[in-house]
């Protein structure tokens, strides 16, 4: 595991888009699984999809629950759950690959922005992680909780710090990455 000089988190998004989306995603999943627990020919996949969609529903609502209690949710394990549903069903390989994708990229979707600064490189942990170099750099400052990146192809990242940084502190900050530069 790296160390790195300083790690800087942007402002977290919202994460109340992708909770909807997620329960958009499950009510749809949900719906049709009822759909076809009436219309399925076999014994196994009408017992497989009713416990999928109990547990889809019964997860849901404890998430709920916890939310309203003001703590974090992932719903992560509900879409895999609704994976395993489209996956049983005759024409749901599309489907389960969503459901997949949207199971493994939930968490990662709220999870806040940092960026990583130490001598040889500055990385921005996103999906997937992306390692610059100082020499892709014109300029990189800390200023009034805003972190500014300026990168030599006119590409420019300025986001609001998710704390308060000290005068002290920004300006280590930015002595460090003046130093950086200058080595380039």
């Amino acid at each position: 595991m790296k160390t790195y000089d300083y790690i800087i988190t942007f402002k977290s998004r919202n994460p109340k888009i992708v909770d909807r989306i997620s329960l958009i995603m499950l009510i749809m999943a949900a719906v049709v699984f009822i759909f076809s627990i009436f219309t399925a020919p076999a014994i196994k996949t009408i017992l497989f999809l009713s416990t999928i969609v109990l547990l889809m529903i019964g997860y849901t609502a404890y998430l709920k629950m916890k939310e309203n209690k003001g703590q974090a949710v992932h719903y992560r394990i509900a879409l895999l759950l609704a994976a395993c549903g489209w996956y049983l069903l005759p024409h749901g390989l599309i489907p389960f690959i969503a459901y997949l994708l949207a199971a493994l990229l939930e968490k990662q979707a709220k999870f806040p922005q940092e960026v990583a600064f130490d001598r040889d490189e500055i990385v921005i942990n996103s999906f997937p992680r992306k390692h610059y170099q100082w020499s892709d750099m014109n300029n990189v400052v800390l200023k009034d909780n805003l972190l500014t990146i300026d990168f030599k192809n006119n590409k420019l990242v300025q986001k609001e710090t998710e704390s308060p940084v000290t005068d002290k502190t920004e300006q280590e900050f930015n002595e460090f990455c003046k130093k950086q530069l200058s080595v380039e």
